[in-house]
Parts: structure tokens; C-alpha cells; sequence
């Protein structure tokens, strides 16, 4: 397959060194990125993967940048996109593949996201601290096994890329929104890596209490997150005993834009409309939006 990746970060880089050993792999870069483009290095290896030519079609796009980067994202690959191209979104939060079907309603737009992801960025550096280079948990929209999933599946096999075929990819997402709004948010505010947070009673019982907010409005959207989902997400962050740090702390370290609204802000909006009682996700919001403005 000719496969071809935006967002070569602390998500997309640590994919990037398995898809370059079954696929024809490319980079998207805008012109700005792509004259300072040296490669990527990942835990001390150089890849230099060649960027995508223009015009030059794909069977297979992936996105692996921030939300915020979306729009510029969608007009970027659009040239790159043919009747049934196959596009992934890895990007955080549960609305970028409905972005993606209306800016592409030729294109087959498979539901993913990635976890289990432990890894850093500084620049063209990355050091990624889980073994597998994280989970992707992917699926149609609407439960079925199609010829373009089973594509993307024997290209994981080939590739290694470890993943985990869902027929409740929707409420999967949900799942990974819960525990980006309870452990992005309480990471960046408490400047805390996953080594300091496993064991931390308290951040844990703060997470508990935004993760019962997002399951409430998750069950209003018709998404059946349970309490059980919630120990999951709980159980994911303790398995992590090592020096990563969530996106969002990456972010406030680097005074960078964050994610924070398309986390518990999302929940904040969601909320309201069902008239549903955020208080823990509206503070987090709140605290993180400081965060960022004092480091600046």
C-alpha cells in the first residue's frame, strides 16, 4: 500500500519506524515544515522517510496531529486523496472522523484512535517508551468487516503494528475521551510524568470523579460508557511506571497550544446541552487554561 502519514510526532513517529517495513510510506509536510525537514529520530535511530510528491495519491492516509491542526490537516491531504483512499484519524477527542466524512465523502474514513502510548517529543526527537509504540484500536462506524479494514489489517500484521480490531469502535473513542479528559488534564496541571502518577490515591480519586461526569454525558449521547470502563481507563495509566508525560503537559512545558478544549471543555459543552451538572470538568478546563497562560 502507498501509505501516507501526517503529523511525524511523539504519536505518528513511533508508527512510522514499523509502517516503513511493509508499506511504501510517505510524509505530508506543508512547505514551511518541509524545508527544515532532517528525518525523524526515534529512541536514537535516524529514519529519514521521503515526504509525499504533489499531487501523488494515496491508498491509505493517516493523521497523527493535534485537533487544533484539523483544518490545516484536511486542506493539506486533500490532494493527496482519491475516490476510496482510506483515512485514520489518531487524533484525540470524538469529533475529528465527522470532520473528516464531510470534507471527503469519497474517501472510506475508518474510525481509530491510539493508546497504551508512552512517548516524548523534543523536535525531530523522539523517545518512545513503550515496546509495542502504543495500541490503535480501530473498526467501521457501524460494526461491519469491510474490504478497506481487512487492508489495513494484513498492513498492521506485515508491519507489526500492534492493534485491536473493535465492532464498538464509537463508544472505544468515548472510552479514550474519558481518559484523555481525567489524565491529560490532571497531568498538565500538577506537571506530573505516569511514573508519579500510578500510585498518586488522590490525583487517582480526582480522576474518578471526572470520569463519572463523562460517563454521564457519554450515556446522554446514546455511548454506553460504564463504571467498569472507567477502572479500565484507570488501569491503563498504572500500568505506565516509566518517564513519559501525557501530550497536554508536552504542550504547557513547551508553550505550545493544547488539547484542552476538545477534553473536558467538549464534556462542559455536552453538558449543557443535555443539562447535564459538570463541575469537576468545567474547573479542569479552568485550571488548565491558566496552566498554559502562565507559562507563557
Amino acid at each position: 500500500m502507498k501509505v501516507m502519514l501526517l503529523g511525524a510526532g511523539a504519536v505518528g513517529a513511533p508508527l512510522c519506524t514499523r509502517l516503513t517495513k511493509a508499506s511504501e510510506l510517505y510524509l505530508i509536510m506543508d512547505d514551511k515544515r518541509a524545508e527544515g525537514y532532517k528525518g525523524i529520530i526515534v529512541n536514537g535511530l535516524h529514519y529519514q522517510i521521503p515526504l509525499a510528491k504533489k499531487g501523488d495519491k494515496a491508498d491509505l492516509i493517516i493523521l497523527a496531529c493535534k485537533n487544533f491542526d484539523l483544518d490545516n490537516a484536511i486542506s493539506e491531504i486533500r490532494e493527496h486523496v482519491r475516490d476510496n483512499t482510506i483515512i485514520m484519524s489518531l487524533l484525540n477527542g470524538v469529533e475529528s472522523e465527522k470532520h473528516l466524512e464531510e470534507a471527503f465523502p469519497n474517501a472510506h474514513v475508518i474510525y481509530s484512535f491510539i493508546t497504551s502510548l508512552s512517548s516524548n517529543r523534543d523536535g525531530n526527537i523522539i523517545n518512545c517508551y513503550s515496546e509495542n509504540g502504543g495500541i490503535i484500536f480501530l473498526g467501521e462506524k457501524n460494526g461491519t468487516k469491510t474490504e478497506e479494514l481487512e487492508k489495513v489489517i494484513s498492513l498492521f500484521d506485515m508491519c507489526n503494528v500492534t492493534y485491536q480490531v473493535s465492532d464498538n469502535i464509537i463508544k472505544e473513542i468515548w472510552w479514550k475521551f474519558m481518559l484523555n479528559c481525567a489524565f491529560n488534564s490532571l497531568s498538565g496541571i500538577l506537571e506530573t510524568t505516569y511514573r508519579k502518577m500510578y500510585d498518586n490515591q488522590m490525583l487517582l480519586m480526582a480522576a474518578q470523579k471526572t470520569i463519572d461526569e463523562v460517563i454521564e454525558v457519554a450515556n446522554a449521547e446514546g455511548v454506553n460508557l460504564t463504571a467498569k470502563d472507567g477502572q479500565r481507563a484507570i488501569d491503563t495509566i498504572k500500568a505506565f511506571k516509566d518517564d513519559g508525560k501525557t501530550s497536554l503537559l508536552q504542550d504547557i512545558e513547551n508553550k505550545r497550544m493544547t488539547e484542552n478544549r476538545y477534553f473536558t471543555y467538549c464534556v462542559s459543552t455536552l453538558g449543557k446541552k443535555h443539562k447535564i451538572s459538570t463541575p469537576v470538568c468545567d474547573l479542569l478546563y479552568l485550571l488548565v487554561e491558566a496552566k498554559s497562560y502562565a507559562k507563557k
